[in-house]
């Protein structure tokens, strides 16, 4: 009974300790995360059938897959937990991204609207490649360089 008491307690401490959020990845952990995340995400979108049509709703309908990724991937990107050195490109990197992916939703609801794709891509064409460019750079910051493609 003592035994399985102590090793209880060791367990129980061990997990008490992974929950308190304040260890922070080291440079390694984080960038070898970073890549997981980043090939997943990869692999998802390349997963995401392009529309057959170029109609508002297909084209719409096709962003809209494409940003359901990208948001599932800031999600896990804002759960790592980046060293120090790291912390300022890893903001600016989920930054880029979310203001990226605010723009494609403003594409999406012009499309919805019943927007001339050609037009509505056109316009955003502009802000959406700065924030790409935004993203690549911070992503390259952090020593990912693989996640910028």
């Amino acid at each position: 009974m003592g035994r399985a008491l102590a090793t209880l307690t060791l367990a129980l401490a061990a997990a008490l300790a992974g929950c308190g959020g304040e260890d922070k990845l080291s440079v390694d952990e984080y960038r070898a995360q970073l890549r997981t995340i980043c090939k997943d995400a990869e692999r998802r979108s390349e997963g995401v059938r392009q529309p057959t049509r170029a109609t508002p709703e297909a084209i719409a309908d096709y962003l809209t897959r494409l940003r359901d990724v990208n948001a599932r991937t800031i999600e896990r990107v804002e759960r790592l937990e980046p060293p120090d050195e790291l912390k300022g490109a890893h903001d600016r990197a989920l930054e880029a991204n979310r203001d990226g992916r605010e723009k494609v939703d403003q594409v999406i609801d012009e499309l919805k609207a019943g927007g001339e794709p050609a037009k509505v891509l056109s316009d955003a064409r502009d802000e959406l490649q700065e924030s790409s460019a935004a993203a690549k750079r911070a992503t390259r910051d952090v020593g990912v360089p693989e996640c910028a493609s």
